[in-house]
């Protein structure tokens, strides 16, 4: 009995708008600027969708800041989605995605190309994925990038819908 505290999911008194653990997470319309001589800034946004235990899909916009350090020259808008984030065995609740995430970047673009991220935060949530890239440059860096969650979570389909017929 112990085992099952221990890995259970306390309610999350965060604020965000969402209790409970985690099964899903990802990131979607991810739009990242990035500008780098030797060291450089990242700043951006996207939604974040989570899934619950009850198997419903909640969602809430998350900027992206963070930096790089490292070589080479880039001036780039990288876009992309959906990006999946690689959730530990259990017990990850949203708070856990609001964090640092640590790791490596690199890309290369001559008018177009392809920028990858290797990361994870000290919850053990891992981030790999590649991007479609807009720009010129090319890079291998250290990167830290921070998710800081701006609206609380809302139900999946609830956020007005900008395309399609009424």
């Amino acid at each position: 009995m112990p085992l099952l505290l221990v890995l259970a999911c306390e309610p999350d008194h965060s604020g965000d708008g969402l209790r409970g653990c985690l099964t899903t997470a990802r990131l979607e319309d991810v739009q990242i600027q990035t500008w780098f001589l030797f060291g450089g800034a990242v700043d951006g946004a996207a939604l974040l969708v989570v899934g619950d235990e009850e198997g419903q899909e909640h969602e809430a916009i998350v900027s992206i800041d963070g930096a790089l350090v490292g070589g080479v020259v880039e001036g780039s808008l990288a876009v992309g989605g959906p990006v999946p984030m690689f959730l530990p065995d259990a017990g990850v609740q949203a708070v856990d995605l609001m964090s640092v995430y640590t790791g490596v970047a690199s890309s290369v673009a001559a008018g177009a190309g392809l920028s990858t991220h290797h990361l994870e935060n000290e919850r053990g949530v891992q981030i790999d994925v590649a991007l479609f890239e807009l720009g010129v440059g090319a890079r291998v860096a250290f990167e830290a990038l921070g998710l800081t969650q701006e609206a609380a979570f809302t139900p999946r389909g609830d956020r007005a819908d900008s395309g399609g017929a009424e």
